[in-house]
């Protein structure tokens, strides 16, 4: 085929929910920049499709996993002539103008086949020898391990780790590597860890292995498997599942949901979300309203309700992590702790 969809996915340990957007933003923009530094023509090479108005690599993200999907990547890149600066003119030749050693080293590690070298001026007028290399022709399969270990290496977090005796550092460990370039698995060593087809569903003591023929497959197991690895998706399906379970009891999300960041928080630490309606004891709503939000965004994440007044509702909506064996025992623990933590803020309060 002349050309072939590209997929990238890392996974990891638990992500702080603080890292999901900015990792993402670094994917899609060293995704890129390495679309534009191997110069590929979109659009079967008429040059029409640019990357800028008409292409942008599609990244996703979730607490487990980063990933990257170019599709319809060229077989084979040009990389484009390159011209590069040696030594000076002075330096470069001796009396009886044969190469000098600092000439035969510039060549030995810049020059590629077909080179070709000429004298030329500087801006401040001095005499350089320059290098250029011709246009080739290199099978993409064969950069993808290179961007790959510098895509991962390019990453950077507030804080990273180092989590056995190899140098790779990362915001958390590790754990799988998908690299597949159509229906071919790209081998990428990081460290002692080598890329395949597999990838992980589910949390990390009931994960399960499953194996992706192609980067169209790999979508379907992860979708059929309930996980939303699209950051906005899987926003869009949390605020729909909070609104339906307060509609069923006459209330609507309360707006500070979104204003203050939680719905992008909980977003950030689930990828397959489940919503379960609880309640707390009315006794808490004599709190002001700043101090009933922070007790339950800032320390359960879980979501207020209020009525068609503005007033706050004794209900709140959790989103959990994956469909739980047994729901009422979890959503019996949500309130435990909700109302412990809310007598500990009427205590405080008063």
């Amino acid at each position: 085929p002349r050309s072939a969809d590209f997929l990238l996915e890392i996974g990891t340990e638990e992500l702080p929910a603080a890292y999901l957007n900015t990792a993402l933003a670094q994917l899609k923009q060293m995704a890129i920049d390495f679309l534009k530094r191997c110069d590929l023509a979109w659009g079967g090479g008429s040059g029409v499709v640019t990357i800028e108005t008409d292409y942008i690599p599609k990244v996703f993200g979730t607490p487990r996993r980063l990933g990257v999907f170019i599709p319809s990547v060229p077989t084979t890149i040009t990389q484009p002539r390159e011209r590069i600066r040696g030594p000076s003119k002075q330096s470069a030749y001796d009396h009886k103008g044969q190469a000098t050693p600092a000439l035969e080293g510039f060549l030995r590690s810049k020059a590629k086949k077909g080179y070709t070298l000429e004298p030329l001026l500087t801006e401040k007028g001095a005499e350089y020898i320059f290098l250029t290399n011709p246009s080739v022709n290199i099978a993409t399969e064969d950069i993808i391990p290179d961007f790959v270990v510098g895509l991962v290496a390019g990453l950077r977090f507030p804080k990273t780790m180092r989590w056995d005796e190899g140098a790779v550092r990362f915001a958390r460990p590790i754990r799988w590597l998908l690299v597949l370039y159509g229906s071919k698995p790209i081998g990428v060593s990081l460290g002692r860890l080598r890329s395949g087809r597999d990838t992980r569903i589910g949390g990390p003591r009931r994960a399960k292995t499953v194996v992706a023929q192609t980067p169209a497959q790999h979508a379907r197991l992860l979708k059929r498997a309930g996980v939303i690895v699209n950051p906005q998706e899987r926003a869009r399906q949390i605020r729909q599942a909070v609104n339906r379970l307060a509609r069923q009891h006459r209330g609507v999300s309360a707006p500070e949901n979104t204003s203050h960041g939680l719905l992008e928080e909980v977003t950030a630490l689930v990828e397959q979300p489940v919503a379960i309606l609880g309640e707390f004891d009315r006794t808490y709503l004599c709190l002001p309203r700043e101090v009933l939000l922070a007790s339950m965004a800032k320390y359960q994440r879980v979501f207020a309700l209020q009525g068609a007044g503005g007033r706050l509702l004794p209900k709140f909506v959790a989103v959990l992590e994956g469909k739980p064996k047994t729901p009422s025992s979890v959503r019996q623990m949500y309130e435990h702790i909700l109302n412990a933590r809310l007598a500990d803020s009427l205590s405080f309060w008063k």
